[in-house]
């Protein structure tokens, strides 16, 4: 295990930003952010950079313009023994060209192609990257029924390997841009909020947290950090019990919630 007590973070920044300009919104990373540099999500750039949209492409039974997963089209068998197929070999090789499949395209996100040029610009210790929480991400999406994607399987392990190669490509290329940069890549978590609430009630928390584990065993296998954020209440145990080496929150306003997890804290950062 590595010993992240070790390692020196200096200011973190967290997802989207509200610009329409991207040459500003860069700016404003280059000058606050050198030591440690993010792609912003810019969904006023363009729509396709909201958090749940923009990991969605190449995602089996996901097709642009429906509102639900569609399982039912005639190549979907077909399509998913490839997907299994491409998630192993990337797996077993980061430098793998499958990696790329998955990539989150310039429609999707305009500015990671300038978060790599900071990354070669300043070498800095650390870059973060992000992608949308498989939880997040399975209790938005439905089927064609309606039905929250979370309760099928087959679609919820699509999210979770979907989500994992998009977390492979964002390493893939910030170790290409300057080796020695350690990438971060979060999970951004904002329903886990909303778990043990009626509203999922039949979710075991056994089951979210197998979710988070095996992307952060992924994202970590691959030589990077592996975080959650969530910006609101949330039972801690669940994210710090995933494996994950770094929980981000909102400590204006929900300190007192992390505290009521204080047993689970201390065994977090005794872990380093």
């Amino acid at each position: 295990m590595r010993d992240l007590s070790k390692l020196k973070l200096n200011c973190l920044a967290i997802g989207s930003l509200p610009h329409n300009n991207i040459n500003k919104a860069m700016a404003l990373v280059e000058d606050c952010f050198s030591n440690i540099p993010f792609w912003p999500q810019l969904a006023k750039v363009n729509k396709n950079e909201d958090m749940i949209i923009q990991f969605l492409e190449k995602m089996p039974s996901f097709f642009i313009g429906k509102d639900y997963l569609d399982t039912e089209y005639n190549e979907f068998f077909e399509d998913l023994e490839q997907f299994f197929m491409d998630y192993e070999e990337a797996l077993s090789d980061i430098n793998s060209d499958v990696i790329d499949k998955y990539a989150v395209s310039e429609n999707f996100s305009s500015s990671f192609p300038e978060f790599i040029k900071l990354i070669e610009k300043y070498k800095p210790a650390f870059a973060k990257g992000q992608i949308v929480g498989p939880f997040t991400l399975a209790t938005t999406l439905v089927d064609k029924d309606g039905k929250c994607a979370f309760y099928d399987e087959t679609l919820r392990e699509i999210i979770v390997k979907t989500l994992s190669l998009k977390a492979l490509w964002q390493i893939k290329n910030i170790k290409a841009a300057n080796p020695d940069t350690i990438p971060i890549i979060f999970i951004d978590e904002p329903s886990i909020s909303q778990l043990g609430t009626s509203a999922f009630v039949t979710i075991s928390q056994d089951d979210v947290k197998s979710m988070f584990t095996e992307v952060s065993e992924v994202i970590k296998s691959a030589g990077a950090l592996s975080a959650i954020h969530c910006c609101g209440k949330c039972d801690w145990s669940v994210p710090i019990s995933s494996g994950v080496d770094i929980i981000n929150l909102d400590a204006y306003s929900f300190a007192q919630n992390l505290s009521l997890f204080k047993e689970d804290v201390k065994r977090f950062l005794n872990k380093g």
